[in-house]
């Protein structure tokens, strides 16, 4: 999939944006402050009908204004016959209005389904150094585009999760916590298996002759689900009920989980430094791309805010080859022209942001 055009007005500082983007690469370039990570929001809108950066109502709308709105036509040339669609997101301060097609559509769910989008920006990479929740995020969002089921079943976990807590909290009997326990149990295991698979396709894409190894060194990612290996959710439940029950909270099952990356054998946050863990995540972002891509005929837009920081040329270089190689159409944003020595040859889309108003460049 590709937008062949967007569109916005009334957002931070753009007043009015209308562009046709490259199929392949853009680069967004310009001063600090100018808008570049605005029209990345923008796109972002398209995917969620929320900014990656506030979700606060005047933090968005250009001062003085009471709405802003962003339109996107997408043309999906893989399996929906050269299909093009329209994906419409319009927000005042206490209503969001959104239509795909020209319909009405009340669910974010259904947009983000309907328009796949993948990004990495200044503080998203953090998922290579931080917490297990941003990696367990990262591995979600891909998994929701794969498999059918999964947005209920997590919905569903969830839900099981919190009236458990509750109960373990409350002393409640066993024939509650059991019921409960069940619930978990069930779509506990079929997000674990999800998200494995969804890894198992990653080391795939790693082991296949990666342009990181000659650089890093092998990468893999490797699944801990929450669990004892080798027992089922159900058997794990029981064993650790008296533990859970004292602490009034349940310690066990794929909210637990943790996705470790790996170089060469060892944690990459214990080995990397910062220009080799952006390379990293934004390798991981274009492998999930091809996953998705795999199984669904669908490549999702990619979005990278602040491409250079953090790179030297030689990184800047492998980064845009690995982004190229995706197929996907891709923007980035940088502060120079041209980010890298590597020919402009590779970057087809150019758009000069300046003052809020974004001009084609060539």
């Amino acid at each position: 999939m590709r937008i062949s055009r967007l569109r916005a007005y009334n957002l931070r500082k753009i007043r009015s944006l209308d562009i046709s983007p490259s199929e392949g690469i853009n680069l967004i370039w310009g001063g600090n402050g100018c808008g570049k990570t605005t029209l990345l929001e923008a796109i972002h809108f398209l995917h969620s009908g929320k900014s990656f950066r506030s979700s606060r109502f005047l933090d968005l709308v250009t001062q003085g204004e009471q709405q802003f709105g962003v339109r996107g036509d997408v043309y999906f040339k893989e399996v929906q016959a050269n299909r093009e669609r329209s994906f419409k997101v319009r927000k005042e301060h206490l209503s969001t209005d959104i239509e795909v097609d020209q319909k009405t559509v009340t669910s974010a769910s259904v947009l983000a389904k309907a328009f796949p989008l993948l990004i990495i920006e200044p503080t998203s990479f953090g998922f290579v150094e931080g917490g297990p929740r941003l990696r367990r995020s990262l591995i979600d969002r891909a998994t929701f585009h794969v498999e059918q089921e999964f947005l209920m079943n997590s919905r569903k976990y969830t839900y099981a999760l919190n009236q458990r807590n509750r109960l373990l909290k409350a002393n409640a009997g066993a024939i509650q916590l059991n019921f409960w326990a069940e619930q978990l149990a069930h779509h506990g295991e079929e997000i674990s298996e999800a998200r494995m698979r969804c890894i198992a396709a990653l080391n795939d894409e790693f082991n296949s002759g990666h342009e990181l190894d000659d650089v890093l060194g092998k990468v893999q990612l490797k699944y801990r689900k929450g669990w004892k290996d080798g027992i089922a959710l159900t058997e794990a439940l029981e064993t650790n009920m008296s533990r859970e029950t004292r602490a009034g909270v349940t310690s066990t099952g794929p909210h637990k989980a943790e996705v470790e990356i790996l170089v060469g054998g060892s944690g990459v946050a214990r080995t990397a430094s910062r220009g080799q863990i952006k390379t990293i995540a934004i390798s991981i972002i274009a492998a999930l791309s091809k996953y998705m891509f795999q199984a669904t005929g669908i490549r999702p837009i990619l979005l990278v805010d602040d491409f250079a920081a953090e790179l030297d040329d030689s990184m800047s270089s492998l980064v845009l080859r690995i982004l190229s190689k995706t197929n996907c159409q891709v923007f980035i944003t940088s502060i120079n022209r041209q980010p890298t020595e590597t020919s402009l040859l590779e970057v087809p889309g150019m758009f000069h942001v300046k003052q809020g108003s974004v001009c084609p460049h060539h």
